[in-house]
Protein backbone atom coordinates (compact mmCIF):
# COMPACT_ATOMS: atom_id res chain seq x y z
CA UNK A 1 0.00 0.00 0.00
CA UNK A 2 1.40 2.84 -0.86
CA UNK A 3 0.70 6.32 0.98
CA UNK A 4 -1.74 7.92 -1.93
CA UNK A 5 -3.96 4.70 -1.36
CA UNK A 6 -3.95 5.57 2.03
CA UNK A 7 -4.97 8.81 2.06
CA UNK A 8 -7.63 8.32 -0.84
CA UNK A 9 -9.14 5.73 1.75
CA UNK A 10 -9.12 8.10 4.12
CA UNK A 11 -10.40 11.23 2.15
CA UNK A 12 -13.53 8.58 0.83
CA UNK A 13 -13.91 7.43 4.44
CA UNK A 14 -14.44 11.40 5.35
CA UNK A 15 -16.69 11.91 2.64
CA UNK A 16 -19.05 9.28 3.37
CA UNK A 17 -19.13 10.11 6.42
CA UNK A 18 -20.41 13.49 6.06
CA UNK A 19 -22.74 12.88 3.36
CA UNK A 20 -21.29 14.40 0.00
CA UNK A 21 -20.21 12.26 -2.90
CA UNK A 22 -16.80 11.00 -2.97
CA UNK A 23 -14.30 12.90 -5.09
CA UNK A 24 -12.79 9.92 -6.87
CA UNK A 25 -15.32 6.72 -7.93
CA UNK A 26 -14.48 4.29 -5.92
CA UNK A 27 -12.21 1.02 -7.48
CA UNK A 28 -12.64 -2.71 -6.98
CA UNK A 29 -10.08 -2.80 -4.48
CA UNK A 30 -11.25 -0.21 -2.26
CA UNK A 31 -14.16 -1.86 -2.09
CA UNK A 32 -12.28 -5.07 -0.41
CA UNK A 33 -10.38 -2.46 1.99
CA UNK A 34 -13.79 -1.06 3.28
CA UNK A 35 -14.81 -4.44 3.42
CA UNK A 36 -11.60 -6.19 5.09
CA UNK A 37 -10.36 -3.00 6.55
CA UNK A 38 -11.38 -3.10 10.21
CA UNK A 39 -10.93 -6.90 10.57
CA UNK A 40 -7.14 -6.66 8.98
CA UNK A 41 -6.52 -3.61 11.72
CA UNK A 42 -8.20 -5.52 14.45
CA UNK A 43 -5.97 -8.51 13.38
CA UNK A 44 -2.62 -6.16 13.96
CA UNK A 45 -4.02 -4.58 17.20
CA UNK A 46 -4.49 -8.13 18.86
CA UNK A 47 -0.55 -9.06 17.56
CA UNK A 48 0.97 -5.98 18.83
CA UNK A 49 -1.13 -5.76 21.99
CA UNK A 50 -1.42 -9.96 22.98
CA UNK A 51 0.83 -12.22 21.00
CA UNK A 52 3.92 -10.01 20.98
CA UNK A 53 4.32 -9.33 24.76
CA UNK A 54 2.92 -13.08 25.20
CA UNK A 55 5.94 -14.59 23.37
CA UNK A 56 8.10 -12.20 25.03
CA UNK A 57 7.63 -13.37 27.74
CA UNK A 58 7.51 -16.67 27.02
CA UNK A 59 11.46 -16.52 25.58
CA UNK A 60 12.55 -14.65 28.83
CA UNK A 61 10.78 -18.15 31.13
CA UNK A 62 12.35 -20.59 28.31
CA UNK A 63 15.86 -18.53 29.12
CA UNK A 64 15.56 -18.60 33.00
CA UNK A 65 14.58 -22.17 32.55
CA UNK A 66 17.74 -22.78 30.56
CA UNK A 67 20.05 -21.08 32.82
CA UNK A 68 18.57 -22.96 36.36
CA UNK A 69 21.50 -25.18 37.63
CA UNK A 70 21.27 -26.93 40.93
CA UNK A 71 21.64 -25.44 43.93
CA UNK A 72 19.22 -22.55 42.92
CA UNK A 73 16.19 -21.61 45.09
CA UNK A 74 13.09 -21.22 43.00
CA UNK A 75 9.32 -20.97 43.27
CA UNK A 76 6.92 -23.41 42.01
CA UNK A 77 3.75 -22.88 40.24
CA UNK A 78 1.84 -24.73 43.40
CA UNK A 79 3.17 -22.21 45.39
CA UNK A 80 6.10 -24.02 46.75
CA UNK A 81 9.31 -23.13 47.49
CA UNK A 82 12.48 -25.63 47.01
CA UNK A 83 16.57 -26.09 46.26
CA UNK A 84 17.28 -27.76 42.31
CA UNK A 85 19.04 -30.24 43.55
CA UNK A 86 19.19 -32.70 40.32
CA UNK A 87 18.85 -31.46 36.62
CA UNK A 88 17.48 -34.27 33.88
CA UNK A 89 16.17 -33.23 30.30
CA UNK A 90 12.44 -32.16 31.24
CA UNK A 91 12.15 -32.14 34.70
CA UNK A 92 13.96 -31.24 37.61
CA UNK A 93 14.33 -33.06 40.87
CA UNK A 94 13.77 -30.18 44.20
CA UNK A 95 14.67 -30.56 47.49
CA UNK A 96 11.49 -29.25 49.34
CA UNK A 97 12.46 -29.92 53.12
CA UNK A 98 15.09 -32.78 54.79
CA UNK A 99 15.08 -36.09 52.79
CA UNK A 100 11.88 -34.39 50.44
CA UNK A 101 12.69 -34.40 47.04
CA UNK A 102 10.21 -34.13 44.32
CA UNK A 103 10.20 -34.34 40.52
CA UNK A 104 8.45 -31.14 38.48
CA UNK A 105 8.23 -30.35 35.14
CA UNK A 106 10.59 -27.34 33.85
CA UNK A 107 7.54 -25.87 33.16
CA UNK A 108 6.54 -25.63 36.74
CA UNK A 109 9.37 -23.12 37.85
CA UNK A 110 7.76 -20.20 38.16
CA UNK A 111 10.47 -17.77 39.72
CA UNK A 112 13.90 -17.69 40.99
CA UNK A 113 14.22 -17.06 44.37
CA UNK A 114 18.02 -16.72 45.07
CA UNK A 115 20.77 -18.15 42.44
CA UNK A 116 23.42 -20.54 43.92
CA UNK A 117 26.40 -17.68 44.67
CA UNK A 118 29.17 -18.94 42.15
CA UNK A 119 32.46 -20.11 45.28
CA UNK A 120 35.61 -18.64 45.03
CA UNK A 121 38.74 -20.29 46.91
CA UNK A 122 38.90 -17.83 49.71
CA UNK A 123 34.55 -17.51 49.96
CA UNK A 124 33.28 -20.97 49.25
CA UNK A 125 29.14 -20.63 49.22
CA UNK A 126 27.36 -21.65 52.30
CA UNK A 127 24.91 -24.37 52.28
CA UNK A 128 21.58 -22.96 51.24
CA UNK A 129 18.99 -24.15 54.20
CA UNK A 130 15.44 -23.14 54.40
CA UNK A 131 15.24 -22.78 57.77
CA UNK A 132 11.65 -21.49 57.25
CA UNK A 133 10.45 -24.63 56.36
CA UNK A 134 12.16 -26.48 59.42
CA UNK A 135 10.57 -26.91 62.29
CA UNK A 136 13.06 -28.64 65.16
CA UNK A 137 10.57 -29.97 67.86
CA UNK A 138 12.36 -29.89 71.29
CA UNK A 139 10.56 -30.42 74.96
CA UNK A 140 10.55 -26.95 75.25
CA UNK A 141 8.54 -26.39 71.69
CA UNK A 142 6.17 -28.80 73.01
CA UNK A 143 2.24 -27.57 74.48
CA UNK A 144 1.98 -28.91 78.29
CA UNK A 145 -1.30 -30.37 78.83
CA UNK A 146 -4.08 -27.78 79.56
CA UNK A 147 -6.18 -27.93 82.95
CA UNK A 148 -9.73 -26.37 83.64
CA UNK A 149 -8.79 -23.30 84.92
CA UNK A 150 -5.09 -23.71 84.73
CA UNK A 151 -3.12 -20.72 83.43
CA UNK A 152 -2.79 -22.11 80.07
CA UNK A 153 -6.60 -23.01 79.65
CA UNK A 154 -8.21 -20.36 76.95
CA UNK A 155 -11.64 -18.66 78.07
CA UNK A 156 -13.38 -16.72 75.80
CA UNK A 157 -16.13 -13.98 77.03
CA UNK A 158 -19.62 -15.53 76.81
CA UNK A 159 -22.42 -14.13 74.38
CA UNK A 160 -25.81 -13.19 75.05
CA UNK A 161 -28.52 -16.24 73.42
CA UNK A 162 -30.84 -13.93 71.77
Amino acid sequence: MTIATISNFALQIIAQAEGAPASQPAAGGSNFLMQFGPIILMVVAFYFLLIAPQRKKQKEHQKLLSELDSGDQVLLASGIFGEITNRKDDRFVVRIADGVKVEVAKNFVQTVIKKKAPATRNNPAPPLRFARFRRRMSSKDTAPEREEGGKNAVTFPSLPVT
